[in-house]
């Protein structure tokens, strides 16, 4: 989802201001986002905050005023791989026969959705619930040692080519809580009116 186009920045202590302001009440903090400059290279970051209560986007310190041109555009990643789930909590699973799902609401911005959607699922071993903090989310599209343990007892070979996704509950990434491992992961956002 586009966002913005960068018309003028400038650094705080805790990151970068990114000028003008959202449109949209729709995308909080935590919302992954890619910035494309001007010469088409791309910065993969996430709003880290809003400045001073107005819509103005704080993106993380590690990039200078240098790194984000006048005239970039800022866009909404419809899909993450690598997510800070730090500012979700867990609000329901749905899963059926051949599908699991998993939507996360934000802390801050409760109409704010996030889905982690299974499709074709080979196995999973879930040990998320709602008095859990998930804290990241990695989804890995190369061979994983589950997918592959699975293809063995399933005696199935396309399944070890399977992604998987992985939710931890420390951001060392060492703590697993969900493991499913399916032949399609989606992760996407939704803005809920109810």
């Amino acid at each position: 989802m586009f966002l913005f186009q960068v018309s003028e920045t400038f650094n705080l202590s805790t990151g970068l201001v990114l000028i003008p302001k959202l449109e949209s009440n729709h995308v909080p903090v935590g919302t992954p986002i890619t910035i494309i400059r001007p010469d088409k290279s791309e910065i993969e970051t996430k709003i880290i905050a809003t400045f001073f209560g107005s819509n103005h986007i704080t993106i993380e310190k590690l990039f200078t005023k240098d790194d984000v041109p006048i005239g970039s555009e800022v866009w909404a990643k419809k899909t993450i791989t690598y997510d800070d789930l730090a500012y979700y909590n867990l609000i329901d699973k749905k899963p059926d026969e051949v599908n699991y799902e998993i939507i996360f609401q934000h802390k801050l911005v409760p109409q704010f959705l996030l889905i982690l959607k299974l499709s074709g699922v080979a196995g999973i071993v879930d040990n998320l619930d709602k008095s859990e903090s998930p804290v990241k989310l990695r989804i890995d599209k190369t061979i994983g040692s589950y997918a592959i343990d699975l293809s063995i007892q399933m005696k199935n070979e396309e399944i070890k080519t399977y992604p998987e996704a992985l939710i931890f509950s420390d951001k060392d990434c060492v703590n697993v809580i969900f493991r499913g491992v399916a032949k399609e992961i989606t992760y996407s956002s939704r803005w809920n009116e109810s």
